[in-house]
């Protein structure tokens, strides 16, 4: 049964929310938990050393600062493989270099579906790619949630929307599991099933 969110808890979690101030710049702002400063403290203090030397202290950073970090992202998001893990220096650094990777194996006049509900760093990359390769973009814009809504924000990507904008030219379909911009959350795994569903359908070359 789920307990309540004790959001009083969650706050003294976060020193910086004792200082008076409201931060609300965005997320090269981000307030840091105390629990991450604390092990970052730890590492620094105990196990700074030359990762893959042969003595002792150097196997346990190796283990803290490699091994460990994946073995917690791989639970937060279920992962069945550390393999599926993957660090990087930024998450506008990581999605270049996926769409650079992929770029080999794009070719002139195929589809990239791309999400416009979520930042630039999210976009940016598969619209340069498609321009470098010759390939089309198709905006997968967000819509009123529902009819009834009398907020004029309340707007997310609708699934729906796939079944017109996949074609048998569809390479990429680019989207996040939550928009930073919208607060909307994506059912991935239903998504990707769409996706290969209609594209198979379609028969469409190959999509990821």
């Amino acid at each position: 049964m789920a307990s309540d969110l004790d959001i009083n808890n969650c706050r003294r979690r976060f020193p910086s929310l004792n200082t008076g101030y409201i931060f609300a710049d965005n997320a090269g702002g981000s307030q840091c938990l105390k629990d991450v400063a604390d092990r970052i403290y730890d590492y620094l203090i105990n196990t700074n050393v030359q990762l893959g030397a042969d003595y002792s202290v150097s196997f346990e950073a190796k283990k803290r600062a490699t091994v460990e970090p994946q073995e917690a992202a791989a639970t937060l998001i279920n992962a069945s493989s550390l393999q599926e893990i993957s660090f990087g220096s930024s998450s506008t650094m990581l999605v270049e270099n996926l769409a650079r990777a992929s770029e080999p194996d794009v070719r002139p006049g195929e589809e990239l579906v791309v999400s416009f509900a979520d930042h630039e760093a999210s976009v940016g990359p598969w619209v340069r790619l498609a321009a470098r390769r010759g390939a089309k973009v198709v905006p997968w814009c967000p819509k009123p949630v529902s009819s009834d809504s009398k907020n004029p924000f309340d707007v997310g990507l609708k699934l729906e929307d796939l079944d017109d904008f996949i074609t048998k030219n569809t390479r990429i379909v680019a989207f996040t599991a939550c928009s930073n911009i919208l607060g909307a959350w994506v059912d991935v795994k239903h998504t990707i099933a769409r996706v290969r569903s209609i594209c198979q359908a379609k028969g469409a070359r190959k999509v990821e």
